[in-house]
């Protein structure tokens, strides 16, 4: 079973400075970072946060359902 940590995007949830308050970090290439507004706060594997986009939650979901395989 997987596991999940998202809770609602806050700007204090995030030093200051950090991208991720204000961008969705989540998503994007790398390079060109994701143009959507933060929605939500998610934590990956190793207990990072950051800032996803109401499209780029869904990845984080995906990729962490990969744990369930």
């Amino acid at each position: 079973m997987a596991t999940f940590d998202i809770r609602r995007w806050r700007p204090e949830d995030f030093s200051a400075g950090a991208a991720s308050r204000r961008q969705c970090t989540w998503g994007g290439d790398g390079v060109t970072p994701c143009p959507g507004p933060p929605a939500y706060t998610v934590i990956d594997r190793a207990g990072r946060k950051w800032a996803a986009c109401s499209r780029h939650v869904l990845s984080h979901i995906d990729d962490r359902l990969r744990d369930d395989e």
